[in-house]
């Protein structure tokens, strides 16, 4: 996985936000779906502290929440450019992807496949299979070394 980003993870940051708009934005922990990025999901960002643009998403981004309830931990989405001058909080982790060697789009759906189980400590992969009208769920457990670290570990 190492060589497939082009800088390493990073944690976003979680400034305090102003209530009214003001053409800067930060993701909002809902923002990240089972479905891919809500864009409706968004407050605004502070145009006075300058550490928020060290956190501007760009396309290609691609975010994984690190922390929220156990269902939505591991939600990740890839940005696309949606939103302008859009940055993500401190409970997300962005992967800049270097683009020479995976296209985005691909890293993307390999999350809607894999999901963590951290009870048996591995990524664990879930397909259904349709066989003469019956429906069944296999399931097939996958150790991946990511070859990086995570932010904080």
């Amino acid at each position: 996985m190492k060589t497939l980003l082009s800088q390493p993870v990073q944690n976003g940051y979680s400034p305090v936000c102003p209530e009214e708009p003001n053409g800067k934005w930060i993701l909002g922990l809902g923002a990240l779906s089972d479905f891919g990025l809500d864009t409706t999901q968004i407050k605004p960002a502070p145009v006075d502290d300058s550490k928020v643009d060290n956190f501007l998403l760009r396309p290609g981004d691609f975010l994984v929440s690190r922390s929220n309830t156990r269902d939505k931990v591991g939600r990740s989405a890839l940005f696309k450019g949606e939103i302008k001058n859009c940055s993500y909080p401190d409970l997300m982790m962005r992967f800049r992807i270097n683009e020479t060697t995976i296209y985005p789009e691909f890293l993307e759906m390999v999350p809607r496949r894999f999901k963590w189980n951290s009870s048996k400590n591995l990524w664990q992969y879930s397909a259904k299979y349709w066989h003469e009208e019956k429906t069944w769920t296999a399931t097939r457990y996958c150790y991946w070394d990511w070859g990086f670290s995570l932010p904080g570990n």
